[in-house]
């Protein structure tokens, strides 16, 4: 028999989220719940998944501010975090490229000499 669906009281979602910074393992233990519970509501309902969202925006505008406000200090912590979360913002080392080529391309590799004999030079 399947377990009874959980009542979602929004209020303390809502504030575990915020609490929590929008970890979800401290989310799940200040709800007591499992941690898959809150990472499965967040992928499936909206308004959780708005939350973790928001939460993670303003998570972003403090790194970002820390940044702007500490040149010259330790930022290494919050560069680390817009090195990862804010790519959006145009934050990060990577840069993505979209293309759609329609040629094809052979590649050549030449791995150096093992000891085995060279199937081509034993042709000549």
């Amino acid at each position: 028999m399947a377990r009874p669906k959980m009542e979602i009281d929004k209020e303390k979602w809502l504030k575990a989220i915020k609490d929590q910074g929008g970890m979800v393992t401290f989310v799940a233990k200040q709800l007591g719940i499992s941690r898959n519970t809150v990472a499965k509501y967040r992928d499936e309902i909206d308004w959780v998944k708005e939350a973790f969202e928001d939460v993670e925006a303003e998570t972003l505008d403090h790194a970002n501010k820390t940044i702007q406000a500490a040149v010259k200090e330790d930022y290494k912590a919050a560069a680390w975090y817009l090195d990862r979360k804010g790519k959006d913002r145009g934050f990060g080392k990577e840069v993505k490229v979209d293309a759609n080529v329609s040629q094809q391309a052979v590649i050549h590799l030449h791995l150096p000499d093992d000891g085995r004999e060279d199937p081509a030079a034993a042709d000549e």
